[in-house]
C-alpha cells in the first residue's frame, strides 16, 4: 500500500467537498488508506457519492488501489439519461459479501458484468466459489441450488461435462440418477435433455427411443411412463385430444372414454372436476360448463324458447346472456337478447336489451331485424349459413342453441363494436290497408311476400315496394 499521506488541513478536506462534521473521522479513514483531498475531488468528479469513499477505502490493498477501483466503477454499468446508477453503493454491496477487492476487480476485468455480480451477491453462494461457478457458466440461481444440495463445483462439473444443463443436472440429482448411466445414454446417442428426462422417469434406453420416435411430446411422455401408461395408449389419447398428459392419466384412472374426454375438453371441464362413483361419473361443474341443451326439451314446439348461454366473446371470465325466441312454427321467430341475472351482482343499469325478428325462408341464411334502443341502433342484417336445412330441423334444440350463440356474438361483436352509425328506420304506411307498420312488421311482410326466395334482399325489396307506392316511408313517425 502507498505510504500514508499525512493528514491535510481541515480547509483542504472541506474544499474537496467533505462536510465540516465529517472532516475529523473521514480524513483519518482516508489518510490511513493513503488517500487525500485530491482523491475526494476525483471521486466526486466521477459522479460518485462522497460518503461511499470512506466506506470503500478500508478495502483498498497493495494490489488494488484507488485508481483500480475508479476504473472498475467507470465501466460498472450503463447509465440511462436522467437516471443515476448508484455505482459505488453497489460496488460496496458486493464487497460486503466477503469477496476480496482484488478478486472483485479481477472479475470485472474478465467481463463479469454489474448485473451478474449483484445476482451473485444475493445468491448466498460463498464468494470464494463464484469464479469456479462462473467458469462452468452456471448462473447464480442454479449455483445456489447446487449449494443447497451440497454439490460443489467439481462435482457439478462432472455432470455438466456429460452434456446436461444446470437445470437438468439438478433434476437428475434430485431423482438420484446415476451419473454413469447418464454418460452411457449420451454415448448411445440419446440427447442430454432426453437422457435427463427419460432416465429420471425410470425408462430404459430402448423405451426412451420408442417414445422419442413417437409423436408424444417429451414432457407428456415422462408423465405417461411414470404412470405406466403404454405408448400405444398414450398415442391414441394424444391424437384425439389436446389434453395434458396428467389430465389424460387422471381420466384413464377414472375410466373416462375418449368420447367423454373430448366432450369434457370442449366444455372446459378438467379431470379434477370428474369423480368416478359406483353409479358412474360425477361432475363438479361451473355454471358455464353445464350442457345448455339441458335447458330445452328434446323437441322444440312453436312458442317460447328461452336459453341462457355463457360467453367469453369480449374476453375475460364467462358472462351469462339470456336469449328468448317466440317461434311461429314455420320459419319466423321474434328474438330478444340481454345480459342475464344469473351473473349476480348486476345493477339495473347493466340491462341493455336488443330485440327483433328473424327468419330463414330460403333455408340457408338467417335474416333479421334489430333494435338496440340504448345505442340508437335499428336496422336489418343477414347471418350466413345459420338456417336449419328445412322446417323440420327447427324442432331440434341444437338449432336454437346455434341461433342463440350466433345472436350473442352478433350483438356483442358486431352491433356493440361501435362501427355502426346510430339510425332510426322509422315506420311505413301500408297504402292499401291504410295502417302503419314498424320495421318488424315490414320485415314480416317481406318474408310473406316470397321475395326472399327469389334472392331479393330486404333493403332492395323495401326500395322497390316504396317506389311502386305500395308502402310509404314515414320519416317523422
Amino acid at each position: 500500500m502507498e505510504e500514508a499521506i499525512s493528514a491535510s488541513s481541515d480547509d483542504a478536506w472541506r474544499a474537496a467537498g467533505v462536510d465540516s462534521w465529517n472532516v475529523a473521522s473521514w480524513s483519518k479513514i482516508l489518510s490511513q488508506a493513503g488517500l487525500g483531498p485530491e482523491n475526494v475531488n476525483r471521486w466526486r468528479s466521477a459522479a460518485l457519492n462522497t460518503s461511499t469513499l470512506p466506506l470503500i477505502a478500508p478495502f483498498l490493498s497493495d494490489i488494488v488501489g484507488f485508481d483500480d477501483v475508479l476504473a472498475a466503477l467507470d465501466t460498472w454499468g450503463s447509465q440511462p439519461t436522467g437516471w443515476r446508477i448508484p455505482r459505488a453503493e453497489e460496488f460496496l454491496r458486493v464487497l460486503e459479501t466477503g469477496i476480496g477487492i482484488d478478486e472483485l476487480v479481477r472479475l470485472r476485468h474478465e467481463g463479469v458484468g454489474r448485473d451478474a455480480l449483484l445476482l451473485w451477491s444475493d445468491s448466498g453462494v460463498p464468494p470464494a466459489d463464484w469464479k469456479d461457478w462462473i467458469t462452468l457458466e452456471v448462473p447464480p440461481a442454479a449455483a445456489a441450488k447446487f449449494l443447497a444440495r451440497d454439490v460443489d463445483p467439481i462435482t457439478a462439473q462432472r455432470w455438466l461435462t456429460a452434456g446436461l444443463s444446470p437445470a437438468q443436472t439438478i433434476e437428475s440429482i434430485d431423482q438420484s440418477t446415476d451419473l454413469d448411466a447418464v454418460r452411457e445414454w449420451v454415448t448411445a446417442g440419446v440427447s442430454p435433455p432426453d437422457t435427463a428426462a427419460f432416465l429420471g422417469a425410470g425408462a430404459s434406453v430402448d423405451e426412451a427411443r420408442e417414445w422419442i420416435a413417437s409423436d408424444v411430446p417429451t414432457s407428456d411422455a415422462v408423465d405417461f411412463i411414470r404412470a405406466q401408461v403404454p405408448l400405444q395408449t398414450a398415442q391414441e389419447w394424444s391424437r384425439c385430444t389436446d389434453l395434458a398428459a396428467r389430465d389424460v392419466i387422471d381420466f384413464i384412472e377414472k375410466g373416462v372414454s375418449h368420447e367423454q374426454a373430448l366432450d369434457f375438453e370442449a366444455r372446459g371441464i378438467d379431470s379434477g372436476q370428474v369423480t368416478r362413483t359406483e353409479t358412474g361419473l360425477d361432475l363438479d361443474l361451473y355454471p358455464w360448463q353445464e350442457d345448455p341443451a339441458d335447458q330445452l326439451p328434446k323437441v322444440i314446439a312453436p312458442g317460447a324458447v328461452n336459453i341462457t348461454l355463457w360467453t367469453t366473446a369480449l374476453g375475460g371470465d364467462p358472462v351469462a346472456h339470456d336469449v328468448a325466441f317466440n317461434w311461429d312454427g314455420g320459419c319466423v321467430a321474434s328474438w330478444y337478447e340481454d345480459i342475464s341475472d344469473v351473473n349476480g351482482g348486476l345493477s339495473v343499469m347493466s340491462s341493455s336489451p336488443v330485440y327483433g325478428v328473424l327468419a330463414w325462408p330460403d333455408g340457408k341464411d338467417v335474416l333479421l331485424t334489430y333494435n338496440w334502443g340504448d345505442l340508437g341502433l335499428e336496422g336489418h342484417d343477414r347471418i350466413p349459413d345459420l338456417a336449419p336445412m328445412n322446417e323440420g330441423d327447427a324442432t331440434d334444440p341444437t338449432q336454437w342453441l346455434r341461433l342463440a350463440d350466433a345472436l350473442i356474438d352478433f350483438v356483442l361483436l358486431d352491433l356493440g363494436s361501435g362501427n355502426r352509425d346510430r339510425e332510426h328506420v322509422g315506420a311505413y304506411l301500408d297504402t292499401v290497408d291504410d295502417r302503419v307498420l314498424d320495421l318488424e312488421e315490414m320485415f314480416r311482410a317481406y318474408v310473406e311476400s316470397g321475395a326472399v326466395t327469389s334472392q331479393q334482399d330486404f333493403g332492395a325489396w323495401v326500395e322497390e315496394v316504396t317506389a311502386l307506392g305500395r308502402y310509404e316511408l314515414l320519416d317523422d313517425y
